[in-house]
């Protein structure tokens, strides 16, 4: 036996203590293992998805905020529109890579200038911008092509990669609805006209009633009403020719078989190509 009792230890003298208590104490300090596996590079409950934003470029889903600050910036910014409003992109372009020069453009909804901006320099920048559903009115005028700056274009994107790209100088009207850009409505319907058989003179006022079934043989100033229907068809084509002779002394009642004869071969003779037999309704 000790003359005395030792003093207790201040703090154990392992670094994790065990679950249970062991056989015999070890002579070094038991390492600590992780209970749960090393943190993952995103928050497990985040897909981040990619996909195609148009030029070839790719373009990223974001997740709900970290945290703490994710290790790169996301390409897009988050969408933080007001009501009623959505997400648009902007790219610029220059093909001489120095910017747009002191050229600029121009968003405008009901006369008022929305947006305004440039390519400070480079080959290509991407602004973004809110706009809610509605005509709106964009341009780039005043520039003239130099060497320096090359061509200088732009591209105008929904979220979903549709849109409309141009040239400088351009001025154009867009529509936004819901997100997407489509081209604009014309101010009013515009009114068009059923097509005649053929051209007229002069275009008319008004649309022709119905059109002829088979067309006139000149354009007539004004619709021709419906032809009339023919008799039934014959074998071969028949030729429709009216001809006059006129003679003088001759009672039309003493007219006989052989006047009407004489009268054939006569008209035959002034029509190429025909019988006398083949003319009837001699009269």
């Amino acid at each position: 036996p000790t003359p005395e009792p030792t003093a207790p230890t201040v703090a154990p003298t392992t670094s994790n203590p065990t679950a249970a208590p062991t056989a015999a104490p070890t002579a070094e300090p038991t390492s600590s293992q992780p209970t749960t596996p090393a943190p993952s590079a995103v928050p497990t409950s985040c897909i981040i998805e990619s996909y195609d934003c148009g030029k070839g470029e790719t373009c990223y889903t974001t997740c709900a905020p970290t945290g703490v600050p994710t290790s790169v910036p996301t390409p897009a910014p988050s969408p933080d529109c007001g009501s009623g409003e959505y997400l648009y992109k902007l790219n610029l372009y220059a093909s001489g890579g120095a910017g747009w020069g002191e050229n600029t453009y121009e968003i405008k909804t009901d006369g008022a200038v929305r947006f305004e901006g440039t390519l400070e320099d480079g080959s290509h920048g991407l602004h973004f911008m809110c706009l809610e559903d509605g005509d709106h009115w964009f341009s780039a005028l005043g520039y003239t092509w130099q060497s320096a700056y090359g061509d200088l274009s732009f591209e105008f994107d929904d979220l979903s990669g549709n849109g409309f790209r141009g040239e400088l100088p351009i001025e154009d009207f867009f529509h936004t609805l819901q997100g997407e850009i489509y081209g604009a409505p014309s101010m009013a319907p515009t009114l068009s006209y059923e097509p005649t058989a053929l051209p007229t003179p002069q275009p008319s006022p008004l649309p022709s009633p119905q059109p002829s079934p088979l067309p006139s043989p000149q354009p007539t100033a004004l619709p021709t009403p419906a032809p009339l229907p023919t008799s039934a068809p014959t074998a071969t084509p028949t030729t429709t020719v009216s001809g006059q002779i006129v003679m003088s002394g001759l009672d039309p009642d003493a007219v006989t078989e052989s006047d009407l004869a004489a009268l054939q071969l006569a008209l035959a003779r002034q029509i190429p190509n025909v019988s006398p037999k083949n003319i009837s309704n001699v009269a």
